[in-house]
């Protein structure tokens, strides 16, 4: 420990990221010095696995980048931590069983013709191929469960109630439980027993110790079974295909997530819910008579009510009145402005939405920030039936993207920290505090905007700065999966993560050369999170993220540059450097952006010295590896 010895600290340059020693600080006289101060006593819990994870969709994940290995070998060389499947807006249109669509003619669209929609279900990724996937790239599977499919159907299968098709895809969900899990995971133990029995070494192990031989067995079957399943995609969004009221998606929830238990106990369930980051997640909230819609929504209170509507819900069931005034009023986009039929029906309209249960809701809610309206309700009603909260962030606002321009430079004074909301989420009950957070849908523009789209689908080196700052956003604000969107596909207007093998491979993006080289120098050898621990005193166009080893003596600064300017950067430390083991940059490397990985060794460290000094190059991701003195961690 420093205790209350004197440290002089003795500011030094130790070398340039191109190899070269700076002979003095002098060398960067004219540029801006970033300092930045590290408190090494905040130092917080493990992350077993790579927080950055990725999202493909079954059908743009095409036959010849299943077959080519090497981009499950890649995916792995980089830890990728979790894989979602079999999309993000297309899970609330798909069925697992068929591997094809609830409806056709909606996104992303199949073919009506039988022939044909079988070769387009046939040559899609299966749930099975999904499996073998996350067995190959030793990543953990992510399911997202059809849930507003039960509500689409209600005009298009005769004779079935909305209750009946709610248990269908309840049932549904619970034998892909079943599959993924129990019946794909025995098929595979058992294929891989006939395998190992090939060898004598194993035939030898399983007669010595039959133990260990079935830990084999088990460990091999284990990396085949999906834990984490989340229950609808966006669903609070007014813009999806059939929105639910926070209070509605709860009794949902609870429903799969008990069924889905039932089949294997072990598995988390996934609660969606909004940011508030992104423009658009809070238009379902934008009005009052909004907020005090969502609330009456609760079947019994309107049955209590009923003599105000006319008695229309006399023996209706609890989903019947939910779809009657989802069609009365969900498509007048959540307004008052109800069908002239149905107002003059209502007579007592007016007393009811100034009954006595409204007014304690309009009074409470407005001093709510408006997301945590829907979390508040999910905490209340579903306490106990989830275990995760799912977040996306498509954040249009944060580098004020622009519209459709190629050359467009991102302002990245306006990032937003994506620890804000969740703290707000996790402070609604003190209980909620350790819930684990996800972020499975991320890129760092909005899905209607393609400033960093062309030549051929390839990301800016500006963008690939743009989402390493953000992946290490989210390690610091403690996101445990954050699915980058999208894997590949030319259908998506965002930024690619991968292209197909035939367009050189999958290291021909810049996206994932920049995530491959920060997510790699955040795990390497590193597993303790520091988070809030730098504050950048000069230049807010700096990222820090600083990481520990196990025995604290180890530290990783990892420190994104956006700015078109180099600079000397500056950490301040409250512990004393032995030594600096180790510098790497990632740098644009020539006219056509191939991005190269360069590294040197320290030069030389003064003595006793709590302070480094380091160059900074314009638009670069640089790595600091630091060695602290013994006992002083």
């Amino acid at each position: 420990m420093r205790g209350s010895r004197h440290l002089v600290k003795l500011n030094f340059i130790f070398m340039a990221l191109m190899g070269a020693v700076l002979p003095a600080r002098t060398a960067l006289a004219d540029a801006s010095i970033a300092e930045v101060s590290i408190n090494t006593k905040t130092i917080t819990g493990a992350h077993a696995v790579s927080t950055l994870s990725i999202n493909p969709r079954f059908d743009e994940l095409t036959d010849d980048m299943r077959e080519d290995y090497s981009l499950y070998k890649r995916l792995r060389s980089m830890n990728v931590g979790y894989i979602r499947f079999p999309g993000g807006e297309v899970s609330d249109n798909y069925n697992w069983i068929t591997n094809g669509l609830d409806d056709p003619s909606e996104f992303p669209g199949e073919s009506t013709n039988p022939a044909e929609r079988d070769e387009q279900r046939k040559a899609r990724m299966k749930t099975a191929e999904f499996l073998q996937m996350i067995s190959a790239t030793r990543a953990q599977g992510a399911i997202v469960v059809n849930l507003e499919g039960a509500f689409l159907h209600l005009d298009r299968i005769n004779g079935k109630p909305q209750e009946q098709l709610i248990e269908e895809y309840i049932q549904r969900a619970e034998e892909w439980v079943r599959f993924t899990n129990i019946v794909y995971p025995r098929k595979m133990r058992k294929r891989y027993m006939e395998k190992l029995l090939k060898d004598p070494y194993y035939v030898k192990l399983k007669a010595s110790n039959p133990i260990e031989f079935n830990r084999i067995l088990g460990k091999k079957a284990d990396s085949y079974r999906v834990k984490y399943w989340e229950i609808g995609n966006e669903s609070y969004l007014k813009v999806t295909r059939y929105p639910l009221a926070s209070t509605h998606y709860a009794y949902l929830l609870n429903r799969f997530s008990r069924a889905m238990k039932r089949v294997d106990p072990h598995i988390n369930i996934g609660a969606i819910g909004p940011t508030g980051l992104q423009r658009g997640y809070m238009n379902n909230y934008t009005e009052k008579g909004r907020r005090e819609f969502r609330k009456i929504l609760i079947p019994n209170r309107l049955r209590n009510h009923d003599d105000y509507l006319g008695g229309q819900l006399k023996n209706k069931g609890v989903f019947e009145i939910y779809h009657f005034f989802n069609e009365m009023i969900e498509p007048r986009y959540f307004k008052w402005n109800m069908p002239e039929e149905f107002r003059t029906k209502a007579k007592g309209w007016t007393a009811f939405v100034q009954s006595g249960y409204l007014e304690d809701v309009a009074l409470a809610e407005e001093t709510v920030d408006e997301p945590l309206v829907w979390w508040q309700d999910i905490f209340n009603n579903s306490r106990g039936n989830f275990d995760y909260v799912v977040l996306h962030d498509y954040n249009d606002n944060r580098y004020g993207c622009g519209n459709a321009n190629p050359t467009y430079v991102p302002d990245f004074s306006k990032r937003q920290d994506i620890s804000k909301p969740i703290k707000k989420i996790r402070n609604l009950y003190s209980s909620a505090q350790d819930i684990p957070v996800a972020v499975t849908e991320w890129n760092t523009c909005n899905a209607g905007d393609r400033p960093f789209i062309y030549d051929g689908g390839r990301g800016t080196f500006d963008h690939s700065l743009a989402i390493s700052e953000q992946l290490m956003n989210y390690v610091n604000g403690g996101v445990f999966m954050a699915n980058f969107h999208p894997l590949n596909g030319a259908a998506s207007n965002l930024p690619l993560f991968v292209s197909a093998p035939a367009e050189a491979g999958l290291e021909n993006t810049d996206a994932y050369r920049a995530l491959s080289f920060v997510n790699q120098n955040i795990l390497d050898r590193v597993h303790l999170v520091t988070q809030k621990i730098s504050s950048v005193k000069s230049d807010i166009d700096l990222e820090i993220l600083v990481t520990s080893s196990k025995n604290g003596r180890d530290l990783r600064i990892v420190v994104i540059n956006k700015n078109d300017q180099s600079r000397l950067g500056s950490f301040d430390i409250n512990a004393q450097v032995e030594s600096v083991t180790d510098v790497r940059a990632y740098v644009r490397g020539n006219e056509k952006g191939k991005i190269v990985s360069r590294s040197a060794k320290v030069v030389s460290l003064a003595e006793n010295s709590s302070k480094v000094q380091t160059s900074l190059p314009a638009k670069s991701i640089v790595v600091i590896n630091l060695k602290l003195a013994e006992g002083d961690n």
